[in-house]
This record gives C-alpha cells, sequence and structure tokens, in this order.
C-alpha cells in the first residue's frame, strides 16, 4: 500500500512578505488509499438523482 500524500504547495511573495499560499491535494490519491471509490459513488448519486418514468 502506498503511503505518500500528494500534495502541491504554491507561494506568493511580495516585497520579502508571504501574500498568497496555495495547496492543492490531490484528494482522489487520499480516497483511494482510504479504499473509497469516489466516482463509483458519483455514478450512484447521479443515477439515484435521475427522474423516473
Amino acid at each position: 500500500m502506498e503511503t505518500g500524500l500528494d500534495i502541491v504547495d504554491f507561494w506568493r511573495m511580495e516585497n520579502g512578505l508571504i501574500r498568497e499560499n496555495w495547496v492543492l491535494v490531490d484528494l482522489l490519491h487520499v480516497y483511494a488509499q482510504l479504499s473509497v471509490d469516489v466516482f463509483k459513488r458519483m455514478r450512484e448519486t447521479t443515477y439515484a438523482c435521475q427522474p423516473r418514468s
């Protein structure tokens, strides 16, 4: 089992000070490590929301 966490961290500096910070976390990877199939849940939710005739 893979145990890493994929993240990307961006910093914007202005005049020597940190003005903004963005952190992107690969949540699909985190859910996969927890054995959660996000796409399966999305399909089930989408199907459940469809109007029935």
